[in-house]
């Protein structure tokens, strides 16, 4: 497990191998975070599972599924 720390004071994008999502809001939900991360092909629909949130005041969790996750 990899644990990020840190405050989002605007805008970011999350990265995955290669692939870099959509701008995510700093004051983003669970949701938010997880559709980006879908929206990459490496990931795709239901390999990462986004709880927690919302950003900036609830850390989020994410946990890659499936292919993503090895």
């Amino acid at each position: 497990m990899q644990q990020i720390t840190g405050t989002a004071t605007g805008d970011f994008m999350l990265t995955f191998g290669i692939e870099a999502s959509d701008l995510i809001p700093a004051a983003a939900t669970a949701g938010d975070v997880q559709a980006a991360l879908e929206a990459l092909a490496s990931i795709g629909t239901g390999g990462v599972i986004v709880t927690g949130g919302d950003l900036p005041g609830t850390p989020i969790t994410v946990s890659f599924q499936g292919t993503p996750a090895n």
